[in-house]
């Protein structure tokens, strides 16, 4: 309540032991009651509110005490003063100032040596932009809110990234800017705004390489198509020896080989021996083409190897490289092949050496971050005859958090928003665009294309082997022919001359 000069030094007072008391805490709504008649000028009030500002204090708002309560609220986004009249129900005593913050100026800071951020530069060498998943998050919630990213506050620290995140930690402290880029494990700072939901963690995973086998399964429908071939070359031959047609030179192996283009030793007797086998060999070329293509479609493919599990993992046989900060959380994972991967994992201070060597074909494992390793993939995927995917084995989840200036006024509505970014998923959305566009093989299309190239040949040989398997017949037949009528006109010569 102010009534004189000594109330409004009061208020200061009352401003600056709470920044001195508590000085990340998140700032208090404050209402300021004015009795004083005399101190009812404009420019007087906005300085009283205006004073709140420069220690953080977002809500701040004064009610004149006169015949009708008047509300004046400071709103430092567009630097002026409004006036309400308490008597609507429409007003409020704290509107909410971040709904639309007028394109307010606001700077994020980076360190040079952050490897997993790419920093965007003009032709004279200034910072304009930044890439990372975690600014790339960042800049949606601030573009949301209407902020201005006026500057980039970078740290050049030559060949030690800890000591540039130390320096520009303490520029937040000293609220020398307002957010900064950590791609990386970080320790927890004093003074420090740190904003993330309970469910939002940085999963630790690794990457591997993208590694493919052939396997050949039989389900339900290829098992019906071998039994149909079994029952059709049974049947045929029931049937011919039924009829008999061919006494008992037509058995089952003959037609089994004849069904499957597969030339046999036949010696066929009759014109309807040679008739019902063609045709056999004319169905073949229809019937196995389709099952062999059905076969080919479903179950003859290239299957990527998965690593879903620490066994895989550890079985798998190739070297594993854990970035040292998330070796404490492999320790920490109930799983008796997880131990066995730390004690022949090798801990590497830069996770982009591993990346590097497993992108250059060097097939190896890399764990650490998700974020981590989708920046080293999107600075270092050049060849797209490396392929890599991820591993559906979660190692871990540490919170992650983004860091805003000590008592910073935004955190809380960062918070809401990122919560809304959680509810519908626009993380996911960008995790799957940089994960389809940027590094990953379309697999789907690629195993497509093998398979009918596969299937392509393997109808051909086949086709081949019908072919011939007609022609090696009517060879034989025709040889058995001549060989007959040699035979009765040598017999028919014995006959003559007897």
């Amino acid at each position: 309540m102010v009534q004189n000069e000594n109330d409004y030094d009061n208020y200061k007072n009352y401003i600056d032991i709470y920044d001195k008391l508590y000085p990340n805490k998140r700032r208090p709504r404050t209402l300021v009651i004015l009795t004083d008649q005399d101190y009812d000028s404009d420019g007087s009030i906005k300085n009283l509110l205006q004073y709140g500002w420069t220690k953080k204090f977002l809500d701040v708002s004064l009610v004149e005490e006169r015949h009708h309560c008047i509300l004046q609220e400071y709103n430092p986004f567009i630097d002026t003063l409004t006036r309400h009249n308490l008597d609507s129900l429409a007003s409020k005593l704290f509107p909410d100032k971040l709904i639309n913050v007028h394109g307010y100026k606001i700077s994020i800071g980076v360190v040079t040596q952050d490897t997993l951020v790419t920093i965007i530069r003009d032709d004279g060498g200034q910072a304009i932009d930044l890439k990372s998943p975690s600014y790339d998050e960042t800049k949606i919630i601030m573009n949301y809110m209407n902020f201005s990213i006026d500057s980039i506050v970078e740290i050049n620290a030559p060949g030690d990234y800890a000591n540039g995140l130390k320096r520009m930690v303490k520029k937040l402290q000293n609220s020398e800017l307002n957010n900064m880029v950590v791609s990386r494990g970080y320790v927890i700072y004093p003074n420090i705004t740190y904003v993330f939901t309970e469910e939002d963690c940085s999963s630790i995973n690794a990457l591997v390489p993208f590694q493919t086998i052939v396997q050949v399964h039989l389900p339900f429908h290829i098992i019906i198509y071998l039994l149909t071939v079994i029952l059709l070359v049974s049947f045929v031959t029931w049937i011919s020896r039924l009829l008999r047609l061919f006494g008992n030179k037509l058995n089952s192996v003959k037609v089994l080989g004849a069904f499957f283009g597969i030339p046999v030793i036949i010696r066929p007797s009759q014109a309807s021996e040679v008739m019902i086998l063609t045709s056999i060999f004319l169905l073949s070329i229809i019937y196995p083409t389709n099952f062999y293509s059905s076969f080919v479609k479903d179950k003859l493919l290239e299957s990527p190897v998965t690593y879903n599990t620490y066994q895989a993992i550890y079985q798998s046989g190739l070297p594993v490289f854990i970035y040292v900060n998330f070796v404490k959380f492999m320790m920490e994972v109930d799983d008796p092949f997880a131990k066995k991967i730390l004690q022949k994992s090798i801990a590497n201070k830069l996770s982009d050496e591993c990346v590097k060597s497993l992108l250059s074909g060097d097939a190896r494992i890399c764990i650490s971050s998700y974020e981590t390793l989708v920046s080293l993939l999107q600075l270092y995927f050049t060849n797209a005859s490396h392929h890599v995917t991820f591993s559906n084995q979660e190692i871990s989840c540490v919170p992650k958090s983004y860091l805003f200036e000590k008592a910073s006024p935004y955190g809380r509505k960062f918070y809401i928003i990122l919560r809304k970014l959680r509810e519908f998923g626009i993380d996911q959305f960008i995790k799957a665009r940089h994960a389809n566009t940027t590094f990953f093989l379309d697999e789907s299309e690629s195993d497509e294309m093998k398979r009918s190239e596969f299937s392509l040949q393997l109808i051909f040989l086949v086709a081949c082997g019908n072919v011939s398997a007609v022609l090696v017949l009517i060879f034989e037949y025709l040889f058995e022919t001549e060989k007959q009528k040699k035979l009765n006109r040598i017999m028919s010569q014995i006959s003559m001359s007897l």
